[in-house]
């Protein structure tokens, strides 16, 4: 099960990489790999655990994808890793994925040397939200920019690992 999840995680980053969207073939395929297995390891209980792991991260990615603070691919991908590990595993892999892009964008903010521009948008953005007035998207998410775009299914394909490999002991 851990070697389909990782087939499906690595074409999604590779995916990505190449056009900045994660085909909906792959992610129906995924999602209908993790609600399987499941099913087929512990019956009912299994594919409502599938289920679980699925809609707890439709609820908390949504509102970031209606910001266009997160994009569609990236909150399905999220949904699909959710049904192969159920909630807890999708909580920590959502958790893992927002802080290892935490660093990823950090990182590439001081390489830009645009950090403290990058953070005085973000806190305009939230200013606006805060005082209630029209709340616009974030990023354009159908012309990314080079420079400023993290690719993020490779935060969650690193944070699904790091769930993987800790449930292991290694």
């Amino acid at each position: 099960m851990d070697v389909c999840l990782l087939a499906f995680l690595s074409a999604a980053v590779w995916m990505d990489f190449r056009s900045y969207k994660v085909s909906n073939t792959l992610i129906a395929a995924a999602l209908a790999s993790g609600l399987t297995f499941n099913l087929m390891l512990a019956g009912l209980r299994g594919a409502a655990w599938a289920m679980a792991g699925c809609l707890l991260l439709f609820i908390l990615l949504f509102p970031l994808y209606c910001l266009s603070m997160l994009g569609a691919g990236d909150v399905k991908l999220l949904m699909a890793a959710g049904c192969f590990t159920g909630p807890a595993g999708g909580l920590f892999s959502l958790s893992a994925a927002v802080f290892i892009g935490a660093v990823f964008s950090i990182t590439l903010m001081i390489k830009h040397r645009n950090f403290f521009q990058r953070l005085s948008f973000l806190w305009s953005y939230l200013t606006q939200i805060i005082s209630g007035h029209c709340v616009k998207p974030y990023y354009d998410l159908k012309n990314p920019g080079r420079r400023e775009t993290i690719h993020f299914s490779l935060c969650i394909g690193l944070a699904v690992c790091l769930y993987l490999a800790a449930g292991r002991g290694i």
